[in-house]
Formats: C-alpha cells, structure tokens, sequence
C-alpha cells in the first residue's frame, strides 16, 4: 500500500492533469516557487501553507476533500478527477464530432448541469445529511492540522 505523501504526490498531479494545468502553470497560479512545486510533487511532502496556496487556485480547490480524505462531494463543490472526465467525456459526446476538444476544460457550468441531471435521477433518494459532509470537512481539517502539528 502507499504511504500518505506517495499517496498525496499522485493525486495532486492527477488533479492537475484534470484540469490541464502544466506544473508550471500551478506555480504561477498558487505562488509557489518551481523548485518546491517539483518537490511537493516528486516527495510529496508539502507544509500547511503550501497546501493553503495550492487550494487557492480554483481549479484544484474543487478536489481538496478527493486530495486529503479520498472522498467526493458533488453537491458542495468537491470532485474526483475521475468525475472531471466524465463530465468532460460527456461533454465532448454532446458536440459535434468537428467541435469536439480533447483538453476541453471543465467550467462550474459543465459542472452545475451535469449535477442537475444527477438530481433529477436522484429525485427519490434523500440527499446527502448536511452534518455528515461538516463532519467529513472537519476531519480533513483536522487531519491537515495535526499532520503538520498545528494542532
């Protein structure tokens, strides 16, 4: 099984590669300096502040919870990359075969439709408790803190 920082390491760059941020295009949208980024990414170790930079930039923002717990949370904003291709795979499938884009990014609106559809075929089913998903997001807090020994 890998350990928490190989763990971390990958899905960073996966989430990344979701979006179709180059690792120098997340070094000029978080602030981070090059030589770190490379080695968040090839140790993957980072510090708090590190961490707090990269979830500043929007697009990595919606894969904090996939990064730190391994979980998803459409409803509030949080997705797996995984989840980001599909709808981008969706996306592609609607458009004509000439419109079609292999790096086509994945906009909140891509997203708030796909989710629409989602609900519809949920309609049935209770929705997520609302004290559940806080409680997730204080435990990935938590986790964050203590790891770093904030806490």
């Amino acid at each position: 099984m890998a350990d928490t920082s190989e763990m971390f390491r990958e899905k960073l760059k996966a989430a990344r590669k979701a979006e179709r941020i180059t690792q120098d295009g997340l070094v000029a949208l978080s602030g981070i300096a090059q030589g770190t980024m490379r080695n968040i990414e090839q140790k993957g170790y980072a510090t708090f502040d590190h961490l707090q930079m990269i979830f500043s930039v929007k697009q990595i923002e919606r894969y904090a919870m996939w990064l730190m717990l391994d979980k998803t949370f459409p409803e509030i904003g949080q997705y797996s990359p995984e989840m980001i291709e599909a709808v981008r795979d969706e996306v592609n499938e609607s458009l004509p075969r000439s419109e079609r884009k292999k790096d086509l990014v994945v906009t909140d609106e891509m997203l708030e439709k796909h989710l629409e559809v989602i609900a519809e075929y949920r309609s049935s089913e209770p929705n997520q408790n609302g004290e559940a998903i806080q409680s997730d997001l204080q435990a990935a807090i938590n986790q964050v803190l203590k790891k770093h020994a904030i806490v």
